[in-house]
């Protein structure tokens, strides 16, 4: 009866998703896809953006694909999803559309309908990452450029609206702990 259970305990165990600091292996999965994104992103002075992508992806989403946020307006009424917050990244069609205009590899979204770009950011999440790279990498090289302290926080605190977003970049950095546990054991490459 002993030798039954456990087989079914090991059993069940196998079927679910195995967790490495609260992150699923299809959570680490995005992580990964994040991580090799912002490991090719190089800003002007060569500082890529691995960790930090991974970081502001667990923040937005938990590395859960397909979400849609702030899909609510302030009187509570339904936003639609092209004036929401989309996918892995929680990305709006008008900053993709910014960042089109800005990254000559994008450019081509620009011929793309609002309701074409939203569908993509929901359902493809390397697009979803490769916008959000571009735009932390175009903040990071504005805040270098004008000279600003710490080019990295004003980035990430762009991401979440403004230059000096102090909740939001302790936040992220809060994930980098995860995100540099996960690289130690080898669950990030």
């Amino acid at each position: 009866m002993k030798r039954i259970i456990f087989r079914i305990l090991i059993l069940v165990s196998l079927a679910l998703p195995t967790f490495t600091y609260g992150v699923s292996t299809s959570q680490l999965s995005n992580l990964q896809i994040a991580y090799s994104i912002g490991k090719i992103t190089r800003a002007n002075d060569g500082m890529s953006f691995e960790k930090t992508l991974a970081s502001i992806m667990l923040r937005e989403s938990s590395a859960v694909s397909g979400k849609i946020g702030d899909d609510r307006n302030r009187d509570g009424s339904k936003r639609t999803k092209v004036n929401s917050s989309l996918g892995d990244m929680q990305v709006r069609v008008l900053t993709t559309r910014e960042v089109a205009k800005k990254v000559k590899s994008l450019y081509w979204v620009n011929t793309m309908s609002d309701e074409g770009i939203a569908n993509l950011l929901l359902e493809n999440t390397q697009f979803n990452l490769l916008v959000s790279a571009h735009y932390v990498r175009l903040y990071y090289n504005v805040a270098l450029k004008k000279g600003l302290s710490k080019p990295l926080y004003r980035a990430i605190s762009r991401y979440n609206g403004g230059w000096n977003n102090i909740d939001y970049y302790e936040k992220v950095m809060k994930n980098m702990k995860t995100i540099n546990n996960l690289i130690k054991e080898g669950k990030l490459k």
